[in-house]
């Protein structure tokens, strides 16, 4: 599930889309919708606060599909949150029910807090890796064999480089990515062109001839996929920004449409670079340090992780410039974020400043294994 807050206000008028989206999450759940919140924090998909006759409140949500995305974002979901729930993992919203054809699902509604970026305490980020480990536990449940591989896993070095790197680059060679209206658009885009090429290709060339040199020096074949055993289940978009404070059971946490098996090393380079988590240092090592029995049973691990981690964060990096991207755009439209010249020089200014801590961590590596 998406982070969301009680209290988010309701907008003056409802979208056109929401009368059909609470049609279908009463046909769902046998039971007319009395009252119904926006949750306005969702970027992919719509969220709501259901308030149901029957007295319960429950978190429904409604999907994006588009044409261009095979991925069933629904369905990964729903059928993680029920393995979850069968293993007794509490620390996760239960599924109530789901309708694959209209796209929507209804969960437990959870109340907390959000824990803002750069907020995390070295409590949270036990509670993270406490989390990552039993997932790993966990990948040995023979149900765990028919879960996919998770949203843009990288089960080898050469899978970021060729397939997530690239592909995120090339897409920005599309002719409607630099279709500026105003004058203020020209200007925003020939900064975002400076940007990538240089300082982020520069960066990249960099970190990539860094990383191949050092796992060709310890043996680590970059085209080889990680062997099963080795791989664990991740939320692929795991971190605090996914989270909820809550009063009874400690941190729960939301979010699993990109569920599945990945590396750990990626699990663990995407936790500490999330720019929706921003751990500091000295959480980011509680958090690494919670990871011990991964980095007993993986020998290799901790050096993937030293390689791959300034390479996860361009990925990231490239990430943070969606905004700039159609498909991006017409996302947040369908979940009712607004996406503005505003929004979009904010995230510029993340992916630089996120690129210009790669090139510091490059140099001095803060996190001991």
């Amino acid at each position: 599930m998406q982070p969301h807050t009680p209290d988010s206000p309701l907008p003056p008028q409802p979208a056109p889309h929401v009368a059909g989206d609470l049609a279908a999450f009463a046909a769902l759940l046998g039971c007319a919708v009395a009252e119904a919140r926006p949750i306005l924090a969702g970027r992919n998909s719509r969220v709501y606060r259901l308030g149901l006759a029957d007295g319960r409140t429950l978190a429904g949500k409604c999907y994006h599909r588009a044409p261009g995305d095979p991925r069933n974002r629904l369905g990964v979901e729903y059928a993680t949150l029920s393995f979850l729930a069968q293993a007794g993992v509490s620390c996760v919203p239960q599924p109530v029910a789901a309708d694959a054809q209209t796209g929507v699902a209804a969960y437990e509604f959870i109340e907390g807090e959000h824990i803002a970026p750069g907020a995390g305490s070295a409590d949270d980020a036990a509670a993270m890796a406490a989390f990552a480990l039993r997932l790993w536990e966990l990948r040995n449940r023979p149900e765990a064999a028919v879960l996919p591989l998770a949203s843009a896993a990288c089960l080898a070095p050469m899978d970021l480089l060729e397939r997530e790197i690239a592909r995120r680059l090339s897409a920005f060679a599309q002719d409607a990515v630099w279709a500026g209206e105003s004058a203020g658009d020209h200007a925003q885009l020939a900064e975002l062109r400076a940007f990538l090429d240089l300082e982020l290709r520069p960066a990249l060339t960099r970190f990539c001839d860094h990383g191949l040199e050092s796992l060709a020096r310890a043996g680590v074949d970059p085209a080889a996929p990680l062997p099963r055993q080795r791989c664990s289940l991740s939320p692929s978009d795991f971190g605090l920004h996914n989270a909820m404070r809550t009063r009874k059971r400690g941190l729960v946490f939301l979010d699993f449409e990109y569920f599945g098996w990945d590396d750990p090393a990626k699990m663990l380079s995407d936790a500490l670079l999330h720019p929706g988590t921003a751990l500091g240092v000295l959480a980011g090592q509680r958090f690494v340090q919670g990871l011990g029995p991964l980095f007993q049973a993986d020998p290799a691990l901790d050096k993937r992780v030293r390689c791959l981690y300034p390479l996860f964060g361009i990925n990231w990096c490239l990430i943070l410039l969606n905004e700039f991207l159609p498909a991006a755009r017409e996302r947040r439209c369908f979940a009712g974020a607004q996406v503005a010249h505003a929004a979009r020089a904010g995230q510029l200014a993340k992916a630089r400043a996120l690129l210009a801590r790669l090139n510091l961590e490059h140099e001095s590596f803060p996190y001991e294994f």
